[in-house]
């Protein structure tokens, strides 16, 4: 007997407007990861969804800590694509 799992977004779902709101949703696909991960009877599919939810949890700490810098006034490695030339 096999379970089939469906994973469907909200069509009212709201645009991610900014990098705190971005981190918070892949913190909330973590979360989501780990609970798909839980109900998996499959080993191999438990240890791929815990690694994926492992690496939002990494994206979201990258994110936060991007956006913190950007406030503090620090500047990024990343370019505004209209401020730079092409040569």
């Amino acid at each position: 007997m096999s379970t089939t799992i469906i994973v469907e977004e909200a069509e009212d779902r709201v645009v991610i407007a900014s990098s705190p709101d971005l981190a918070q949703d892949l913190l909330v696909q973590a979360a989501r990861l780990r609970r798909l991960a839980r109900a998996s009877l499959d080993a191999v599919i438990h240890d791929e969804l815990v690694e994926l939810a492992g690496k939002c949890d990494a994206a979201a700490a990258a994110i936060i800590a991007h956006w913190q810098g950007h406030r503090d006034g620090l500047i990024s490695q990343l370019f505004d694509a209209a401020a730079i030339r092409v040569r």
